[in-house]
């Protein structure tokens, strides 16, 4: 099955965010990190119910090199990225956004 891929306005800001601060820190980290998350979409969108269920009906992908997870659903042959969060803050607290 062919996976479509939607990512909320949300995630997108998150990663945005996240990938600006890398980049303040050095030259070139924020597009590694960038393109971890592009790597992580990857087997995502390949099979998507081979990543745990963690809390209700939301999975998780952990990137590699960098302490975020994407979080998501699967609605039909939709994948759903509500959330790229990192993992040293409050769990699930983007459940609460």
């Amino acid at each position: 099955m062919n996976f479509r891929l939607v990512v909320q306005p949300r995630a997108s800001q998150e990663a945005e965010e996240a990938a600006i601060w890398y980049e303040k820190q050095r030259t070139g980290l924020g597009k590694e990190f960038v393109d971890s998350i592009d790597d992580g979409i990857i087997p995502i969108l390949s099979n998507p119910y081979q990543f745990a269920v963690t809390k209700k009906n939301f999975r998780r992908k952990v990137i590699r090199r960098f302490p975020f997870g994407i979080f998501f659903i699967i609605e039909n042959d939709i994948v759903i990225i509500i959330a790229i969060w990192h993992f040293k803050r409050k769990p699930f607290g983007w459940l609460r956004k």
